[in-house]
């Protein structure tokens, strides 16, 4: 029996709300029932990340986004990025795979100047609350630069380490340290290498901070024509939690039960 001619548009569509926004669009192709509930304003509502309403209703142009659907707006807010932070220093978008928050910090928020003419040394920092952040998400941090007129060798360079706690003793943050890694071109042209990663913990801890540190660790080099547009923060995948959810679904509805 196909479950799917029984069961009510919202039930599968609170089934499908289950898994992830990138999955919810491949059972969009499954079935005629898949495709209409994916359309379902509560479904994608589940996929805007929490407090999507305080950031959009603080940017210019939020009137236009109201009109949206909220399936429309998800897909806006993930090619559309906004501006926000107390000097538009911070630049905010929804990773469209898993609906989580993704920021860039603009170097005009760093402590040091954004374009580097004749150096011989860099230390780069900059500061974002974990509560801006999506809870319970692994991030990677990735420095967007690019380089004028000559280069320098090539340098490790890393996150720096700082554990954040209450007086539970729980880590709220954990870091890993990653060196040698190399440096890729971006769609829009700009270089961008990994400095690190981190854990963002429970929601509960909104009253921390993630500092980065992008630094010279090894020798002193001159250096010019360093451009620093930013430090990107964007969750990482979890394809083996999401791949076990879409398989479960599958399951459940091919065994004609709900839970």
């Amino acid at each position: 029996m196909d479950i799917t001619k029984t069961l009510p548009e919202e039930c599968i569509a609170n089934i499908i709300s289950g898994t992830s926004p990138r999955e919810a669009c491949r059972l969009s192709l499954v079935s005629r029932a898949f495709e209409s509930a994916g359309t379902s304003s509560p479904m994608w509502e589940r996929f805007l990340p929490p407090g999507y309403q305080e950031i959009i209703s603080s940017f210019s142009s939020s009137s236009k986004n109201i009109m949206l659907t909220k399936k429309n707006l998800y897909f806006h807010l993930c090619d559309n990025p906004i501006l926000i932070g107390n000097r538009n220093n911070m630049s905010f978008q929804i990773d469209k795979k898993s609906g989580k928050k993704c920021l860039i910090l603009a170097a005009r928020g760093f402590s040091e100047v954004g374009h580097l003419r004749n150096v011989c040394w860099v230390d780069i920092k900059s500061r974002v609350e974990t509560k801006i952040l999506s809870p319970k998400t692994k991030y990677g941090a990735y420095s967007i630069y690019s380089m004028t007129g000559k280069r320098g060798d090539a340098t490790n360079a890393y996150l720096n380490p700082r554990m954040w706690s209450l007086k539970s003793n729980e880590e709220v943050l954990l870091f890993n340290r990653l060196v040698g890694r190399l440096p890729v071109q971006r769609e829009d042209m700009w270089l961008e290498l990994e400095i690190g990663e981190f854990y963002n913990g429970s929601q509960v801890y909104d009253h921390g901070e993630v500092e980065m540190c992008l630094k010279e660790v090894q020798v002193l080099n001159d250096m010019s024509g360093l451009v620093v547009h930013g430090i990107e923060l964007r969750p990482r995948e979890e394809l083996k939690l999401i791949s076990k959810r879409l398989v479960s679904i599958f399951h459940l509805l091919g065994k004609g039960h709900l839970l």
